[in-house]
């Protein structure tokens, strides 16, 4: 008799052994499974806004372009102007301030409160260029004339703004 509760013991203790070691596996596995799914949770987080950031990054750089693009045609054209002090010229510069406008709200859209800030100082130099052009050529002035040194001050000023804007947009794209 003490052979066989010796053994019912045994019995019971290998099953008691096998109940532990089978709810530690199954808890090792729960637990195993937890960290897996936070894991690939955690990945998938950082995934989408690794590709979130480089969807941003290549919207900013297509409007930033074409802003500064539209900006540099407008430079141009106000270049022209200077040559040829004419209201078509001056019509030429304020249809490129509409084309730079028109892209003024994309980058307020798209990029940082620094860089929309500045844009539209560059809009606002534009505009205030258009105007002093403008009103030289409906004055047919020339060389020394008032209207003619307040466009080229107002020229200046948009040059300096135009410029900024590449700096700002380029260090925001790390371009610098």
């Amino acid at each position: 008799m003490d052979q066989g509760i010796a053994a019912a013991f045994a019995g019971a203790a290998g099953l008691i052994g096998a109940a532990v070691g089978g709810y530690a596996v199954v808890r090792g596995a729960r637990l195993g499974a937890e960290a897996s799914v936070r894991a690939v949770r955690q990945q998938t987080v950082d995934q989408a806004a690794t590709e979130h950031a480089r969807w941003l990054r290549e919207q900013r750089l297509e409007v930033y372009a074409a802003f500064i693009g539209a900006a540099q045609d407008l430079l141009e054209s106000a270049g022209t102007a200077q040559r040829d002090l004419t209201a078509t010229a001056a019509d030429d510069v304020s249809e490129a301030c509409a084309t730079v406008a028109g892209l003024l709200n994309r980058v307020s859209l798209l990029g940082p409160g620094a860089l929309a800030g500045h844009a539209h100082a560059v809009m606002q130099a534009a505009w205030a260029m258009a105007h002093a052009l403008r009103s030289a050529a409906e004055q047919g002035v020339t060389g020394g004339d008032m209207a003619w040194l307040t466009y080229l001050g107002e020229f200046d000023a948009y040059v300096r703004q135009y410029e900024g804007f590449i700096d700002i947009a380029r260090a925001e794209l790390g371009a610098t």
